[in-house]
């Protein structure tokens, strides 16, 4: 398996999240949500990859800190941002148990802005 492909989602998602912090400063919801879950379904195919080439390290689970009340959408895009610098450079120097737990945890922040957003619409019905 090569870690190229790896590297290549994180980047991605990298990518996806410029894009959400971009759409966020334009307040467009809709557009945000989208790059968010593209980050994250890049994340997901991350992990999968990661996960068969390290078997014996997936039955680890890390936990995200849990939600406050009120989330700040622009910090977490920009923490998860940081995350995924450093887990590619991990990867990098071939230091695979870091990086899984790094984009792990930024899967996390993802979810939770997600989840932020399902809120706010369902209260909004």
């Amino acid at each position: 398996m090569n870690l190229d492909k790896v590297i290549s989602a994180i980047t991605s998602s990298i990518s996806h999240l410029d894009d959400s912090a971009e759409a966020l400063a334009k307040k467009k919801e809709a557009k945000l949500m989208t790059d968010v879950w593209h980050a994250a379904a890049e994340l997901e195919y991350a992990l999968f990859l990661l996960s068969l080439m390290h078997r014996e390290e997936t039955r680890h689970r890390w936990k995200v800190n849990p939600s406050s009340k009120q989330i700040e959408i622009e910090s977490l895009l920009e923490s998860t941002r940081k995350l995924l610098e450093t887990a590619r450079e991990d990867i990098a120097a071939k230091n695979l148990p870091d990086a899984h737990k790094k984009i792990w945890t930024a899967r996390g922040y993802l979810l939770e802005i997600h989840d932020a957003f399902e809120k706010k619409r369902k209260k909004g019905k």
